[in-house]
């Protein structure tokens, strides 16, 4: 009698218990890979500000030593650098550059003046 109880008891505990850690272990796993995708998208986002000032230093070697260099010379260093340790296409990784530049005050954005944060951009 001890037994029959103490096994549906059991059962009627596994069947309760069953769903409530498989629902827990899903959520953990959605967390980690949101978790683990941001921390990739860190990362690129981190490669690709090195390629592009990467290639700025290049150009600035080859400027310095008298050789040409064009933009499209540094856009495709700085893409070829991305490409495949990234999984990138070109395209993507051009993309991806362009949308750096502004930010670190390179390219033709770096020519315009755009909005200043801080006590100096108070303007009469």
């Amino acid at each position: 009698m001890l037994d029959t109880l103490i096994q549906t008891v059991v059962q009627s505990a596994i069947v309760v218990l069953v769903p409530m850690v498989v629902a827990a272990a899903v959520q953990l796993l959605r967390r980690l890979h949101i978790q683990l995708t941001a921390d990739q998208e860190a990362a690129l986002t981190e490669a690709v500000r090195r390629a592009a000032l990467e290639a700025e230093e290049w150009a600035a070697g080859r400027i310095k030593a008298k050789l040409p260099v064009t933009s499209y010379q540094k856009l495709q260093r700085a893409t070829e650098s991305l490409t495949e340790p990234f999984g990138l296409t070109p395209q993507e990784a051009e993309s991806r550059i362009k949308a750096v530049l502004p930010q670190l005050g390179l390219g033709a954005a770096a020519n315009f003046p755009g909005p200043r944060s801080g006590p100096s951009s108070s303007q009469p």
